[in-house]
């Protein structure tokens, strides 16, 4: 996700920043647990500055105590209308006329090791979470944009609507389209993000760097890496999607990343004794098998042996 700055949260705070900037603000503020080890200094400095504008000084929230047990947006509205800064209506904005008018509100959907997920959105798009991934959305979108933040590895199959743009944010890209169908791939433990899409067109953009950008159509995979143009390729889709069908599809993968998968995919943990066989490429098709059928054949193809202990694997 974009990276929240003490002035963005100010704007937000006097309701004078873009609707997609307000929706990235307020993803940052209900997550469960905070992004980066200066996340709680940012909010303090950030309402230090506030408060000096306005002429009053409350105790800077903490980032903990408040949003995390608070939830959120909800604690910052709590501690505006405690300290008369800001009125509900002014927290809301103009446009809200209704006293009613409730926090928006925010989901997260998790597919633990193991496990997938699917899920339908406001707007009726539809989203793949594959495992050990998460996905932030608002329970209801505005009317400018549909924005959601992505943790892992998902995919997604978007309603067209030409007046509201649909926003993937992840720890670095931008992916928006009005209407399409692709996966979006940010893991932790890699330096890559990816984009492969199925159908329609999505434009594909670095966060610290909106300049460098591209748009992908059909068969095409972004890479984006550190400190780098973003990389284009030609793909076949489906092979890069194959997994939402239980399929484990790899073309010329370092067995390395297969492990990566694998791990996530089975729940399982495997130490590999063997670098030259991280290193060589492979290609294997199999239908979701269990994991003794798995390993049984990918032993015999890649010429290895292992044994499993549990949920512990161990490759010679």
């Amino acid at each position: 996700m974009k990276e929240i700055t003490p002035e963005m949260l100010e704007r937000y705070y006097s309701n004078t920043c873009a609707a997609e900037e307000r929706k990235m603000v307020e993803i940052w503020l209900n997550s469960q647990e905070p992004q980066s080890p200066n996340e709680e200094k940012l909010l303090s400095t950030s309402w230090e500055t506030i408060t000096t504008k306005v002429g009053t000084a409350p105790a800077a929230p903490s980032y903990k105590s408040y949003l995390v047990r608070w939830g959120g947006i909800a604690a910052i509205f709590v501690i505006l209308l405690s300290t008369g800064i800001y009125g509900y209506k002014n927290f809301y904005g103009p446009a809200n006329e209704s006293s009613e008018i409730p926090a928006q509100n925010f989901k997260t959907i998790s597919a633990e090791l193991g496990e997938k997920k699917s899920l339908v959105l406001p707007d009726g798009s539809t989203v793949v979470l594959n495992s050990a991934s998460e996905l932030k959305y608002p329970d209801k979108f505005d009317e400018e944009s549909r924005v959601v933040s992505l943790k892992g590895h998902a995919h997604f199959n978007i309603q067209r609507d030409e007046n509201r743009p649909f926003i993937i944010y992840t720890a670095t890209s931008k992916t928006q389209v009005l209407g399409t169908s692709f996966d979006v791939i940010d893991r932790a433990d890699t330096e890559r993000t990816e984009v492969v899409v199925t159908s329609g067109k999505v434009r594909f953009s670095e966060l610290k760097n909106e300049k460098n950008s591209v748009d992908l159509t059909v068969d095409k995979q972004g890479i984006l890496l550190p400190n780098s143009p973003i990389i284009v390729n030609g793909v076949t889709a489906t092979y890069h999607t194959a997994w939402k069908e239980d399929i484990l599809l790899f073309e010329n993968k370092p067995f390395g990343d297969i492990v990566k998968v694998l791990e996530r995919w089975y729940a399982i943990d495997i130490t590999v004794n063997n670098q030259e066989l991280l290193e060589r490429q492979f290609t294997f098709t199999y239908e979701n098998p269990s994991v003794e059928e798995l390993f049984e054949r990918m032993a015999f193809v890649a010429k290895f042996e292992y044994a499993i202990d549990g949920q512990h694997i161990t490759i010679y």
